[in-house]
């Protein structure tokens, strides 16, 4: 075999597969992240990424309900943080249409992010609710409002090149109980 067409059958394998990779459309999942204690799957839009209910401590129930918050298990899946977590355990407030998902296994957070991912760092926002300690959530319903807002920071990450961290807190006697 002549060595020249060896050597060009070479040179268009090797050109063949550099176009094959160059113009393969595989990139990263924007809707999936890995964090230290597994995946999570998200919402994105055209401007922003949502990832809702993602647990930053074990549920504090039975022997963890009087002690400080522990790190979550991590988990093998890919988490679904598409919806909001759960709402912690409060006294009944009648401006809150959804009290049915209020729970003891509460302690998620959300994050919103710019999309696509902005080229340098950008500041991180963290919101905690209000309530005074005894009512809220970081996915109440926007008070006297009957539209279906919610408090989000999809417009802040959207707009403004942040990212924002909401989250809810234990409450009332499960969260600020004094031992002596």
């Amino acid at each position: 075999m002549d060595t020249r067409l060896l050597d060009r059958a070479c040179l268009l394998a090797l050109c063949s597969c550099a176009a094959i990779a160059c113009g393969s459309d595989e990139r990263p999942d924007p809707t999936t992240v890995k964090l230290a204690d597994g995946q999570v799957h998200g919402i994105v839009t055209e401007a922003s990424r949502q990832f809702l209910g993602i647990p930053y401590a074990k549920p504090p129930v039975g022997d963890l309900r009087w002690k400080a918050p522990q790190p979550p298990d991590p988990w093998k899946d890919v988490r679904d943080a598409t919806q909001f977590g759960k709402r912690c355990a409060q006294i009944a407030n009648p401006t809150v249409q959804n009290l049915a998902s209020n729970d003891e296994d509460c302690l998620y957070l959300n994050v919103w992010t710019p999309f696509p991912t902005p080229k340098q760092a950008v500041p991180v926002m963290v919101w905690i609710h209000g309530g005074g300690n005894v009512n809220g959530s970081a996915s109440e319903p926007v008070p006297f409002i009957n539209i279906g807002l919610f408090y989000s920071g999809q417009f802040l990450a959207e707009n403004h090149d942040v990212i924002v961290v909401s989250l809810n807190y234990r409450l009332g006697l499960f969260g600020f109980f004094a031992h002596p």
